[in-house]
């Protein structure tokens, strides 16, 4: 967009201006006409009927469709513990239960009605299977609910003569499936899974997700209120203030809860996936049930995320540490895509607007969206698409909001996008890698149930649910639920009845309110230049810096006709927190006393803590950065000056922050630099001859003794496969096997059987850091074993003709005085910061 240049008046600066203005207007953004509108939704009830009548003809009456194969999935009765399907599929045809309600609002009413009657006359869920409950409660408690409600209710206009409410009585037959999943935890948050004949397995995980155990009281409460049994009501909403009272004193949330402690096990905070949903059901079941205690956890939910989530740019939001607030990740995934579309519902819709545009770039980027996102290498860190429809929810969600026909075209991107790479002559299929365009053999029930309603509902302006005025909502899967006065509590304190609890019409324009800038006008013709839309707005270009995508190669303008960009320099600060909250007490409390921190020490200063300091780094040469200052006491370094941080000072910080800092080791003797957090574990492994010499940085299994080996390269032998099976050779050897295909510990017992002496694992996989090789610890291993790097595999690989080989532990590097260390900040070198062993 065009920043706001100084102008000195001269023809040279405004010939710039000229050229830029071509280029704007050569990217015009022209309204969607009313014809074309009407076309993209025939376009997706086309994609609708394609995908349903796969699933009917190829795949019911099982749980999913295969699209390539056209068959039908359902449990994998030979993989129990496959979690992948199992925790979703349960042999109850669940596409057609998750598509319900989309069949009443895109389908025919004699599609729905036959798929009602289908529903009662073939589905049961008393089966023996495993299945978590929130997947269930989400798909089929909330599809059967939502179904329910448009077969009885008049308000919908899809109500079934001779109904006689089996869809609840379906409901109400899971729902007491589910329960049991309550029982016997001490918190009040449910087991994760339960069999649905047989109850909650003895075996059962008690580690359970954020989501799972909060994102229930929607579906659970409505099934209340229909029934008049308040049990159900009572255990979702207990199990949600359990997990709300856990919450950290800055008001956030973790990722992963044990049940029966209460402790969290995984303590970052997103907006993202195992956590987004409980936000989402805060304030939904607000709308929902008018009770205002649900209002006040979001609202202080909301603020948290917004102070410490959320980056200062205002679009990003992020993973901390639930306690610090401190960055845990430079990725974001595709199910925080939903989170915008909440705002819309807050009514907070510059943040909307400003968080949709990153992945709506993303989107762009890839014609998909990939399940992880790293904003900082700006590339797929986890590249599948499973047709996930949270992306187009918050779409829908905008436009319903601001009617800016931006939106509109948003929709037609991805209807062409789905249509172009993920249909198949049986379906939709997932795509494995939205950089290739590798598809996979599934259709999730949510491309039914979520994908196409809301691209439908987008398009179909005039639908009755885009006019409803009442206290409904749509689930996390997206199902409709709307709840009479007679089932809202009178006790429950509810708005003021002038004003809707959700409305979307507000405003003439048919917008929110606080989307009517005064001069903005609405474009209606195809051939109208709307310059007000998102879409020239400064946000977008923000938005696709973040994504990595660059829409136009066209360079900037400058006086000859292109600007030349200053070069910009990355500055951050990097602030330690307090290690325990005794020592932030009495820091604050001594804060004279932190003036001492930093001492003189050889021509810069020495850190005697870093708890509680800020250091400013800033871009330096050669892809290193600078120390340019610390606070407190708050002192500027120059170029020439060091920081210098005592060992134990740092030792802290470095589990919990390697994503962000990570410190090398040097020792005589030793070729490579080695990550001090792993330096106790590693192996040296030396490939010698005449005139050459290599050596490779490994670390050792957990499980296995470590001893030196010196050895003849003839004493080492390449496996021809993956080791998976018994070996037929290598006694007294080394053997060398490949990643892959089984776990580490069956590569080297089959080794061991073989009689060889160490295994060496050549790593096939290009990863940044190595892991340790794990242990099931259900077999006795006697010889040692070694992972290499990717890079190291394939040099050793090439060595074969070497004559001398050994494999030996290294180390300590704490008892080492001539060891040297050095820090660094997303992998690259702090270069006037010392680590010194003192």
């Amino acid at each position: 967009m065009l920043k706001n240049y100084s102008y000195n008046g001269s023809g040279q600066t405004k010939f710039a201006f000229f050229v830029c203005l071509i280029i704007l207007i050569s990217n015009q953004c022209y309204a969607i006409s009313e014809e074309r509108r009407l076309e993209l939704k025939d376009l997706t009830k086309e994609m609708f009927d394609h995908g349903w009548n796969s699933y009917m003809q190829h795949a019911y009456p099982e749980d999913e469709l295969n699209p390539f194969k056209c068959t039908g999935r359902g449990s994998d009765k030979y993989d129990p513990d496959n979690i992948n399907i199992n925790d979703v599929l349960g042999d109850y045809s669940l596409t057609l239960v998750d598509t319900l309600d989309t069949l009443a609002i895109i389908g025919t009413q004699e599609q729905f009605e036959e798929a009602v009657y289908r529903v009662i006359k073939t589905v049961s869920f008393s089966q023996d299977n495993k299945v978590q409950v929130f997947e269930l409660n989400i798909r089929a408690l909330g599809g059967l609910l939502s179904a329910h409600m448009l077969a009885s209710d008049p308000l919908f206009n899809h109500t079934i003569k001779g109904y006689n409410d089996e869809l609840l009585e379906m409901a109400k037959d899971l729902a007491d499936r589910l329960m049991p999943a309550f029982q016997n935890t001490k918190t009040g948050i449910p087991f994760p899974r339960v069999n649905l004949k047989k109850g909650v397995p003895s075996s059962e995980t008690t580690e359970t997700c954020t989501a799972g155990a909060g994102s229930l009281i929607l579906e659970f409460g409505v099934l209340s209120r229909l029934t008049g049994n308040p049990s159900y009501e009572q255990a979702a909403k207990r199990a949600l203030r359990s997990v709300w009272h856990r919450r950290s004193n800055l008001n956030l949330l973790g990722n992963v809860i044990d049940i029966q402690t209460g402790q969290w096990i995984h303590t970052a905070s997103s907006t993202g996936a195992g956590i987004d949903s409980v936000f989402e059901y805060m304030l939904k079941a607000y709308v929902l049930f008018g009770e205002q205690e649900y209002k006040d956890m979001f609202d202080q939910a909301y603020k948290a995320l917004l102070l410490y989530v959320r980056d200062n740019s205002g679009y990003l939001y992020r993973n901390v540490h639930m306690s610090t607030g401190s960055l845990m990740s430079y990725w974001i995934d595709s199910l925080s895509a939903f989170f915008p579309g909440l705002q819309v519902l807050h009514g907070d819709l510059e943040a909307a607007i400003k968080n949709h545009l990153v992945f709506y770039n993303i989107w762009r980027r890839y014609h998909a969206l990939p399940e992880r996102f790293d904003f900082y290498q700006k590339t797929a860190d986890l590249p599948y698409y499973p047709l996930r429809p949270e992306f187009i929810e918050s779409t829908y969600h905008l436009y319903m909001a601001t009617k800016d026909p931006f939106y509109l075209q948003v929709g037609e991107m991805v209807i062409e996008d789905l249509n172009n790479r993920t249909r198949v002559p049986c379906g939709f299929a997932s795509i494995g890698d939205v950089r290739s365009g590798q598809l996979e053999d599934r259709m999730e029930s949510f491309m039914l149930s979520e994908t196409l309603k809301y691209l439908y509902l987008l398009f179909d302006v005039d639908n009755s649910i885009n006019k409803m005025d009442s206290n409904y909502v749509f689930t996390t899967e997206g199902h409709i639920l709307a709840l009479p006065g007679k089932y809202v509590h009178q006790k429950a304190k509810m708005p003021n009845s002038t004003q809707a609890i959700i409305t979307l019409q507000h405003s003439p324009a048919g917008t929110c309110q606080n989307y009517n800038p005064t001069q903005r006008r609405f474009a209606s013709l195809p051939t109208e230049l709307e310059m007000t839309s998102i879409l020239y707005q400064p946000h977008i270009d923000f938005a696709a810096f973040i994504a990595g995508h660059i829409a136009n190669t066209v360079p900037p303008i400058s006086i000859q006709g292109h600007c030349e960009s200053p070069n910009t320099i990355k500055s951050y600060s990097l602030s330690f927190g307090f290690t325990s909250p005794s020592e932030r007490l009495f820091k604050q409390q001594h804060a004279k006393q932190n003036n001492n921190n930093l001492m003189d020490f050889l021509g810069g200063y020495l850190a005697k803590s870093l708890s509680g300091l800020k250091i400013e780094l800033s871009g330096g040469r050669k892809n290193e950065y600078l120390v340019k200052g610390v606070h407190p006491p708050t002192i500027s370094f120059s170029e020439n000056q060091t920081l210098a941080i005592p060992l134990h000072a740092i030792f802290d910080y470095l589990p919990s922050s390697s994503d962000l800092i990570r410190l090398l080791v040097k020792q005589s003797g030793v070729s490579k630099p080695r990550d001090y957090l792993t330096s106790d574990f590693e192996v040296s492994v030396k490939s010698t001859g005449q005139d050459q010499c290599f050596e490779f940085i490994g670390l050792k299994a957990e499980f296995g003794p470590s001893y030196p080996i010196q050895t003849n390269m003839a004493e080492i032998e390449f496996t021809d496969d993956f080791g998976c099976a018994p070996l037929q050779s290598g006694k007294n050897k080394v053997m060398v096997i490949s990643r892959g295909q089984c776990s580490f510990e069956d590569k080297v017992w089959n080794a061991q059987q073989a009689g060889a002496r160490a295994v060496i694992i050549l790593n096939n996989q290009k990863e940044d850091t190595l892991i340790r090789m794990a242990s099931s610890g259900s077999r006795k291993i006697r010889i040692p074993s070694v992972l290499l790097s990717y890079q190291d595999s394939l040099t050793f690989v090439r060595t074969k003709g070497i004559q001398r080989f050994s494999m030996q532990q290294l180390s300590s590097v704490d008892n080492d005085p001539t060891a040297s260390f050095k820090l660094l900040f997303q992998n690259r070198l702090i270069q006037n910061l010392d680590v010194v062993n003192v």
